[in-house]
């Protein structure tokens, strides 16, 4: 599947799929975007969720995007840190509107 076409851009949606011409390929690998993931549940608080955003984010870091990630503030943990390879987290002290 390549990164252009489908609804949205005046084509069609279909339930096949059409074959990607090698030119679009780079053209998808070689885009860079910026990336903003928010999450109610982000390290020091490690879990399921926690990991898959991690180990997502490393990956699209990898692949040349950047990535942050904002999420409320735990304890201490307020402000802006940096984790491995240049992952921004934005620790922000949000009210709980849900329990």
């Amino acid at each position: 599947m390549a990164c252009r076409g489908g609804a949205g851009n005046g084509h069609r949606a279909s339930a096949t799929l059409s074959r990607v011409s090698p030119g679009s390929l780079y053209t998808c690998r070689t885009r860079t975007h910026n990336i903003c993931m928010v999450s109610d549940f982000f390290y020091p608080n490690m879990g399921g969720v926690e990991s898959h955003i991690y180990q997502l984010s490393q990956c699209l870091i990898e692949r040349g995007h950047k990535v942050i990630i904002v999420t409320h503030a735990y304890g201490n943990r307020k402000g802006i840190r940096y984790l491995t390879s240049g992952l921004k987290v934005y620790y922000l002290p949000l009210k709980v509107m849900y329990n």
